[in-house]
């Protein structure tokens, strides 16, 4: 059963094989007709192509012989004006060229009579020029006699002034040593006086700095324990959290120096007693601190305080509470804790007046050592010993008082030193006045001294001059003889030629008449040979025209029976493939229906296995189906694609004539064309029209005359010679 399950497997698989390759066959058959169809439907359309061509370019050629014939008969009327106007042109240049030396001929006729006029005029005026000499050389005469009787009065006064100018250059002198000895005692004084501000600006820094960082230790609280810097910082930053906080014990307190460390013995930890206003307010801090777990305090309020406590009058010793002061209105607390407390000199007396108190008082010495009402004696070293908060507020006190006095004392010292830099700078500038004053008379002494030499070198200069005066005045004399002599010959000069030239000006009207209308005969030839030129160059530009559109039908012509060729061959194998496809398609056919006969005995012997068999069928189905669906979707998408690839060879042959086009006309390659705007700035209407008035323009100006510049410089020197 089990062979018989895949025998029967194998020839449904070789079924559905067949059968797909039947649909591939079928499809690819019809593909193959439709192409064919497509093929035929372009060989005709080319086909019409060619014939519209061939009858274009017998139009073309037709127009392109009536065009030669128009040309050759242009070209002898041409060449017919052109000797027409070469004749014309030979004998206007004749009667130019005598035009031409007539002139050059009254030109040099116009140039000695202006050199004579020139020369009367120069020796007029040369004649008035001497007259005027003359007279300005008598005036110059007697102004130097007169310049030479001041400049000696001047002389004497400019000696005058040069003494008053020494005399005064040397007061200031003095002046100067006098202010300059000033300056230097001022100095000395002022260093004097910045050394001493120096000194206390130092010292002052040095005290704030220390005094800074005593602050800081106080308000940082240092030697205080934890709960007493929590209570304070928080009733610092935040008043409405800890109520009725009056400060500190210790900041009460005030002793001197040398009690500091017995009291400080004394009261131990009762210094950083946190003092309230009420027992409520310290009951409430100390319920805070539990609740932030921020250490423990002591405190007191003036409520705990019934009254006024009283030292006792013990003989050898002193209350400590006499040498205590209060800073505030703190007086029960301080009692109260120090009212039982002694100062004595050493701990042996203390022992002893303890004994004798019957155990009622503390006594405690100046070094520190103590013993207490119940006995217990405390003493040692005081070094590393106490907090030294009461030292610290001491030092605190000491330096802001101290700092005090060093700021006035410095604030002092700054305004006498500011007075004697104000005194120096005014000294400064008074030697400056003085000095500048000085160098002011020495250039003035200088100048004064300069214009004596000036003066007496003027002196000596309007001597001289006048002995120049009197030489010059003898040689003008002889000149003005010499120039009259020379305008009366010049004038009979004059005379002469001016009959000679208007001889010449008759002769050249005549010339020049003849001249004028030769030049408008040669201009109507001229005009009538324009006209030709143009005419004829724009018939060779249409016959150029046509024959570069015969040649380019000719190659689209050439271009068609090429594609007509292909597509035939292209026909005749899609041709021969239909054949083929035909055959393959009998002979599968033929085979699949042996292997269907064979696979329906198999069938019978399998019927238990049926159900099986059509679930397999469904799905083979469903695959044939989708198959079948991309078959004709390829059916569908296989003609766009060759008719894409038809379209792009067609663009490729049409870019290949464009390039022989523009390397026809124009010379240049597509590679070399600069490259394209963007969509948005073309505008296709008005580039077209631009283009179409382009081409017309370049139709009228036809062929290029080769010889149109030197006919341009000709006809140029023409017109200048006419002028």
């Amino acid at each position: 059963m089990k062979r018989l399950s895949q025998e029967h497997f194998t020839y449904k698989e070789a079924i559905q094989n067949n059968e797909s390759s039947i649909q591939l066959n079928e499809s690819e058959l019809q593909n193959t007709h439709s192409l064919i169809e497509k093929s035929n439907t372009t060989i005709n359309e080319l086909s019409n192509d060619l014939e519209n061509i061939n009858q274009e370019i017998n139009i073309k050629n037709n127009e392109l012989e009536t065009l030669s014939q128009k040309i050759s008969s242009l070209e002898e009327d041409f060449n017919k004006s052109s000797e027409a106007f070469s004749e014309s042109s030979n004998i206007l240049s004749s009667t130019q060229n005598k035009i031409e030396n007539e002139k050059n001929e009254l030109m040099q006729i116009t140039i000695k009579r202006t050199e004579i006029v020139n020369s009367i005029k120069l020796n007029t005026r040369l004649q008035e020029e001497i007259t005027q000499k003359n007279q300005k050389n008598e005036e110059e005469t007697k102004l130097s006699l007169t310049n030479n009787t001041e400049l000696k009065d001047k002389i004497t006064k400019q000696n005058n002034s040069i003494n008053d100018i020494s005399s005064k250059l040397e007061n200031t002198n003095i002046s100067i040593n006098s202010q300059y000895n000033k300056i230097i005692d001022l100095k000395t004084n002022l260093k004097t006086k910045t050394n001493t501000y120096n000194d206390i600006k130092e010292e002052l820094g040095n005290k704030k700095a220390h005094l800074n960082s005593l602050q800081e230790l106080q308000n940082n609280l240092e030697g205080f324990d934890e709960g007493v810097r929590k209570l304070m910082s928080v009733s610092k930053e935040n008043q409405n959290e800890i109520t009725g906080l009056v400060g500190l014990l210790a900041d009460f307190i005030v002793t001197e120096k040398e009690n500091e460390t017995a009291l400080e013995t004394a009261l131990g930890r009762k210094l950083q007693t946190v003092i309230f206003n009420s027992t409520d307010d310290g009951l409430k801090a100390i319920e805070y601190l539990k609740n932030q777990n921020s250490g423990k305090i002591s405190f007191q309020s003036v409520s705990t305080v019934n009254q006024n406590q009283s030292s006792q009058n013990i003989s050898n010793c002193t209350p400590l509470l006499e040498l205590v002061r209060s800073k505030s209105n703190n007086d029960k607390i301080i009692n109260s804790l120090l009212s039982d407390v002694y100062l004595v000199d050493d701990l042996s007396s203390a022992i002893k007046i303890w004994g004798n108190s019957e155990g009622k008082y503390t006594f405690v010495t100046p070094s520190g050592d103590l013993i207490d009402a119940r006995g217990t004696i405390s003493g040692g070293s005081n070094v590393n010993s106490g907090s030294g908060i009461l030292k610290r507020n001491r030092e605190i006190r000491e330096y802001t008082e101290s700092i005090n006095l060093l700021g006035t004392e410095f604030s002092t010292i700054n305004v006498a030193k500011e007075n004697i830099e104000k005194e120096l700078n005014e000294s400064n500038i008074l030697l400056e006045q003085l000095t500048k004053e000085q160098n002011e008379l020495n250039i003035l002494l200088v100048q004064e001294t300069t214009i004596h030499e000036q003066l007496k070198r003027e002196n000596q200069l309007e001597e001289e001059k006048l002995t120049l005066l009197k030489n010059e005045a003898k040689e003008n004399s002889d000149l003005l003889t010499k120039h009259q002599n020379d305008i009366k010959l010049l004038k009979v000069d004059n005379e002469q030629i001016e009959k000679e030239d208007q001889n010449k000006q008759s002769y050249l009207a005549e010339i020049t008449a003849s001249e004028i209308a030769q030049r408008e005969s040669l201009a109507k030839i001229e005009t009538a040979n324009t006209e030709l030129r143009i005419l004829l160059a724009s018939i060779k530009q249409k016959k150029e025209s046509l024959t570069n559109d015969i040649a380019r039908l000719n190659n689209e012509l050439s271009v068609s029976g090429t594609k007509i060729d292909n597509i035939k061959i292209d026909k005749n194998n899609l041709e021969s493939s239909t054949g083929t496809l035909s055959n393959n398609i009998e002979t599968i056919k033929n085979h699949q229906q042996a292997k269907i006969l064979k696979s329906q005995e198999l069938s019978k012997l399998l019927e238990e296995q049926r159900i099986c068999h059509h679930s397999l069928k469904e799905i083979v189905d469903t695959d044939n189906e989708l198959l079948k669906n991309l078959r004709i979707r390829w059916d569908e998408i296989e003609p766009k694609v060759r008719e894409i690839e038809l379209k792009l060879n067609e663009a490729s042959l049409n870019t290949k004539h464009l390039e022989e086009d523009l390397a026809e006309k124009y010379a240049v390659s597509i590679d070399n064309l600069p490259p394209a705007p963007e969509d948005a700035s073309i505008n296709i209407v008005e580039t077209k029209e631009r283009l179409d008035k382009l081409k017309k323009r370049l139709e009228n100006i036809g062929d290029v005359n080769l010889g149109a510049a030197k006919e341009f410089r000709r006809t140029g020197k023409q017109v200048q010679f006419s002028k």
